[in-house]
């Protein structure tokens, strides 16, 4: 049953000397109908993998048989034996047959009474949906990913949208037709664009960048793609085979039409590395609430990949019921957890999860899946958290969110866990739309799209992702008493050319550079690496300073639309200048203490307090009554109570001390 368009894929075990691979004698392979098959051998990227490309696709219903010579040597020095095994070309498929490879406008469950529910969406063609936004708390850091699509309208154009709190749109691409799966992977964007029936990465300037396809004949399906960090990406298609279901159930037809589930890595040459089946793991009787005597049966229905911690795949097949996972070296099934073939004890939980979607592996070991639940009763949706013990093969249900009153997303929908410890839950085929949540349960955000709209998944981010550079500043020590113009600061990027850096967005302590006039570009710390020196107004950031030792930000953008942050020491000496009525505010917290405890120098009643992030922006104005000794606390947050990013701030007390001492804070989330 495997497509004529394949490759092979030999990996003998370690990491493997080019220098022993011979491209004509190497790998052999042979047709059964079509003869000898010449083509492309190549080790892939991981050093470990053989890859060979026949120069023309096999013939249906033939036997190929690969002959491996002797002679591939390890790096350590293992020489490997002969091998050779053979494999099956499926027959022809008829377009009937391809016909039945499922969408997600298709087959996600749909049924007539959801289709009742359909009402025509307050959007027209081109402009962004219309969105309802109701901040109550404080959320996780960043903004809403989202594109929207129609089941009842697969013309309908998709959106890419990002959403800040209030509603407002920080990003907005029409598409042409259906957008799934809008979401950031380390310093790209990406999504399944329908039209293209592939995945495309946009960089921090939003332009296309690359795309993803699977290989070997596989259409490739919208559920999932995820970058790795080695370049390589993983991805999922659906594979319908005919298959003899009269063999397998009574009553079964004998021409169905059988939809497997196909999981690819692509290498950075997206050269198909592995590949795994469920043909070769999985029984169509592993199915639940399936009619195995229909003419189609989509028996699998994945919808997840996750990249496990010891190097595994975690694989969520919606239709079984079930997440299993699989071994990355042997392509073995490693446990399955749920469904048919359940093997661990579910503790807390007597339901489990039904028709599930977003299977994730947290930090802390546990897993966070949403459960649509579509066969419970009463059908409710929910996002759940599992301690697995693998050893004792326990799933100990420790945290999940039910709605009041209860949601039911029939199809798609995710849980996403936040650096704050919220949680952002798409609900799928169902409004609300997107719910955030804190640990013990309030929901703090709620998006909803217009009726009929939907989401396949939700996501918060930050963006544009944020680089570190290397600074330093000359002269790194300050004396109040002295004279001189400038500072200047010798910035040196770890991963990036200087040059990219937008001289005019540059800014020390929240003071900006002089000019892009003033920046200059070379190798000037004489450490062999190009580095980027600009120029800052000397009082300014005198005037940012307290005595003694100062950690200060700098920070900018880049003309590749990244940001970028470092930090850099400034010593200030000298008696500080005096203002009228300036409070003397500074930090009690020891790093890693909270709340933050900071001293006002003022007593008795309330005072006021102003917090200002680097760039001198106001993000809270606020009222305490100073405890003992003149102090107060403050949680980290805005005015809205949301988290602040990462970053440096200033804190004065009083209202007139503005151009005072400030208490100077480094937040690190």
């Amino acid at each position: 049953m495997i497509l004529p368009e394949t490759n092979v894929i030999v990996r003998p075990g370690g990491l493997i000397d080019a220098a022993s691979l011979d491209p004509t004698l190497t790998l052999t392979l042979h047709g059964s109908y079509s003869g000898a098959h010449i083509g492309r051998l190549r080790l892939s990227d991981d050093g470990e993998t053989l890859l060979f490309q026949p120069s023309v696709p096999f013939l249906p219903g033939e036997v190929a048989t690969c002959q491996i010579a002797a002679g591939i040597r390890s790096l350590a020095g293992d020489t490997f034996t002969e091998a050779s095994f053979i494999f099956t070309i499926a027959e022809a498929r008829p377009a009937a047959m391809l016909d039945a490879i499922v969408s997600m406008s298709g087959n996600e469950g749909l049924r007539d009474s959801d289709r009742d529910n359909v009402l025509e969406a307050a959007s027209a063609p081109g402009d962004p949906p219309l969105l309802r936004v109701v901040t109550t708390g404080a959320t996780g850091p960043g903004d809403v990913f989202l594109s929207d699509f129609r089941f009842d309208n697969p013309s309908y154009p998709s959106h890419l949208l990002t959403v800040r709190n209030d509603g407002s749109l920080s990003f907005f691409r029409p598409l042409a037709g259906q957008g799934l799966d809008f979401k950031r992977q380390g310093d790209r964007l990406t999504y399944f664009d329908g039209m293209a029936a592939g995945y495309y990465a946009l960089n921090p300037l939003h332009a296309v960048v690359d795309s993803f396809r699977c290989g070997n004949g596989y259409e490739t399906d919208p559920h999932e793609l995820v970058l790795l960090p080695n370049g390589h990406a993983l991805l999922m298609a659906y594979d319908p085979q005919r298959f003899d279901m009269s063999r397998v159930v009574l009553g079964g037809r004998a021409d169905a039409i059988v939809t497997g589930l196909i999981v690819q890595e692509l290498d950075r040459e997206r050269e198909v590395v592995f590949q795994w089946r469920s043909w070769d793991h999985f029984a169509v009787t592993d199915a639940t609430h399936r009619d195995l005597r229909a003419a189609t049966i989509d028996y699998c229905h994945g919808n997840a990949i996750e990249p496990d911690q010891d190097g595994g795949l975690l694989i969520s097949s919606r239709h079984m019921d079930e997440i299993t996972k699989i071994s990355r070296a042997t392509g073995e099934i490693v446990w399955r957890l749920g469904g048919r073939n359940n093997q661990f004890a579910f503790v807390g939980d007597r339901q489990r999860f039904s028709h599930q979607h977003a299977i994730r592996r947290l930090p802390n070991g546990n897993i966070l899946l949403f459960d649509n639940g579509y066969y419970h009763s009463p059908q409710v949706s929910r996002a759940v958290e599992y301690a697995l013990d693998e050893g004792r093969m326990t799933a100990t249900l420790v945290w999940q969110f039910r709605s009041e009153p209860d949601i039911f997303g029939f199809a798609m929908g995710n849980a996403q866990r936040l650096p704050n410890g919220n949680t952002l839950i798409g609900w799928g085929s169902t409004n609300p739309s997107v719910t955030e949540v804190t640990s013990d349960g309030r929901q703090v955000y709620g998006l909803d799209l217009p009726p009929a709209v939907y989401s396949y998944r939700a996501f918060r981010f930050e963006w544009p992702p944020v680089r570190p550079v290397q600074a330093e500043v000359h002269p790194r020590v300050l004396n109040t008493r002295s004279g001189g113009a400038w500072v200047a600061a010798v910035i040196e990027p770890e991963a990036f050319d200087p040059i990219t850096i937008n001289p005019r967005s540059i800014t020390l302590a929240g003071v900006p550079a002089v000019s892009d006039r003033e920046a200059t570009s070379g190798d000037f710390d004489g450490d062999g690496h190009r580095d980027l020196t600009v120029r800052f107004p000397r009082s300014a950031v005198v005037d940012r300073l307290r005595p003694g030792r100062n950690l200060v930000e700098i920070a900018g953008s880049m003309t590749t639309g990244e940001h970028f942050l470092g930090a850099v020491e400034i010593r200030l000496i000298g008696p500080p200048s005096p203002v009228a009525g300036a409070s003397t505010t500074r930090l009690l917290t020891k790093p890693g203490e909270w709340p933050l405890r900071i001293a006002t120098g003022i007593g008795g009643s309330a005072v006021e307090l102003t917090a200002f992030d680097v760039n001198g922006r106001l993000v809270r104005r606020w009222s305490a009554t100073p405890g003992a000794g003149g102090v107060v606390e403050w949680n980290g947050r805005s005015a809205g109570g949301e988290r602040l990013p990462s970053g440096i701030y200033f804190i004065r007390a009083g209202r007139e001390a503005l151009a005072g001492p400030a208490a100077r804070v480094m937040l690190l989330r």
